[in-house]
């Protein structure tokens, strides 16, 4: 019965399009194919962000087929029970919904492998995927068997795409994350949360619409309907699992530090250390703090040690694939540290922070190699710190260092070393 439910199914011409639907948005996001946690998030996006919205609609439209035939009074009436006939009628869209997730994460696995090194999807988001597929799958076909509606599964998959885009970013029923940092892993208590929902739903779906068929059949004939009690347990059971699902916190959460992480020295300047999973990053961020290095000179003081984001307490940097955020977000955390200062006055508050800030725009244009921050929108800076940046960029080097030990001065002025 399940082979021939897979032989009818119009998954059977879907399936192809949400395999291409989910492998253009993997090569969409291919640059990003690095690093196995990006690798992994970018593998649950493609597999589920329009693929619910398909197999949701395909489960809706497959479910009012009996109704169409005109069929249901003879499935109604065969020896097989109910939540039999709805399992078997619901397989045939779930194999096809399952089957596409793991011919993605294969071909995805493979490709990656080849490009950057043995390593593996994390599970977790595999998981993600999982729950999310199941569940679109689950309510389209409810949806279908409780409503006559000619349109329903059109409507069906329209929410559930549109569900996909609205959902508020790391909120615990996001169908599908954008990226997948190393410093941030997918919360175990909601993950368990939308595992068990996911559960909940299948179960409405194959146990829901033979008991409100049988009420409406008992409403029908005048007769006393059966005890709904097993009914209302399921609902709500559906109503406790997405209750705890909503108030289950972010579904991405910092990850724990690791007492092994990748580290690299850059010659008479920092160390750079990030999380295992960087590893491919560890070149561009050297080159980064190296340029960092030469930009400081003796001038401005450096940290001992930038840390990947996450990874420990003290100057961060996020780790890319490229070094000009990396540079940006170094000279930041090489910023000269305020605690302790006497400030007597908002104005002198005021002064040592845009001293700060041009010491960090100046080291991060040097480290760039920029002669002039004025055009350039990543610093966005207001008009009259880029007009004084440019005009220190222009002088002599010797004057360049004078300049900016006058700001380090302003900056550290009345605070303890």
């Amino acid at each position: 019965m399940i082979w021939i439910e897979l032989r009818r199914s119009m998954m059977r011409w879907g399936l192809p399009i949400v395999l291409t639907a989910g492998g253009a948005l993997a090569w969409a996001w291919s640059d990003t194919w690095q690093v196995w946690p990006e690798v992994s998030a970018t593998t649950a996006f493609a597999a589920t962000r329009f693929a619910v919205a398909i197999l949701a609609g395909a489960a809706a439209w497959s479910a009012q087929r009996d109704r169409r035939a005109g069929l249901r009074a003879q499935l109604d009436a065969t020896a097989r029970r109910p939540w039999q006939v709805e399992s078997v009628h619901l397989l045939g869209t779930l194999i096809y919904a399952w089957a596409g997730l793991l011919l993605i994460a294969v071909v995805i696995e493979l490709v990656v492998i080849a490009r950057i090194g043995p390593g593996f999807l994390w599970p977790s988001y595999l998981l993600l995927a999982l729950t999310s597929l199941t569940f679109s799958v689950a309510v389209g076909h409810l949806v279908g068997r409780l409503t006559t509606f000619r349109f329903a599964a059109p409507l069906v998959g329209l929410v559930m795409l549109v569900l996909g885009f609205v959902a508020p970013p790391n909120a615990p029923f996001e169908l599908s994350v954008v990226t997948g940092p190393a410093k941030l892993v997918l919360s175990p208590g909601v993950m368990a949360a939308r595992s068990v929902f996911a559960a909940v739903c299948l179960l409405l779906a194959v146990t829901l619409p033979s008991r409100v068929a049988a009420a409406r059949r008992a409403r029908e004939s005048g007769r006393r309907g059966e005890s709904r009690w097993q009914t209302t347990s399921v609902v709500l059971a559906a109503v406790a699992t997405l209750a705890w699902l909503v108030f289950a916190g972010p579904l991405q959460m910092p990850r724990a530090p690791v007492a092994d992480p990748v580290c690299g020295q850059v010659s008479a300047g920092p160390r750079v250390c990030l999380w295992p999973e960087n590893r491919a990053y560890l070149d561009e961020a050297l080159l980064a703090a190296t340029a960092l290095r030469k930009a400081a000179g003796e001038t401005v003081p450096l940290p001992a040690v930038f840390y990947d984001e996450g990874l420990r307490d003290g100057p961060s940097f996020t780790a890319l694939a490229v070094t000009k955020p990396m540079i940006a977000d170094m000279a930041i955390a090489a910023m000269p540290s305020f605690r302790g200062c006497t400030d007597g006055s908002q104005t002198e508050v005021e002064q040592r922070l845009t001293a700060a800030g041009r010491i960090w725009v100046w080291l991060a244009a040097r480290s760039n190699g920029l002669r002039s921050v004025g055009d350039e929108p990543s610093f966005m800076l207001p008009p009259e710190v880029s007009t004084e940046v440019d005009a220190a960029l222009t002088r002599p080097e010797p004057a360049q260092r004078v300049w900016i030990k006058e700001q380090l001065a302003t900056a550290k002025a009345g605070c303890r070393a």
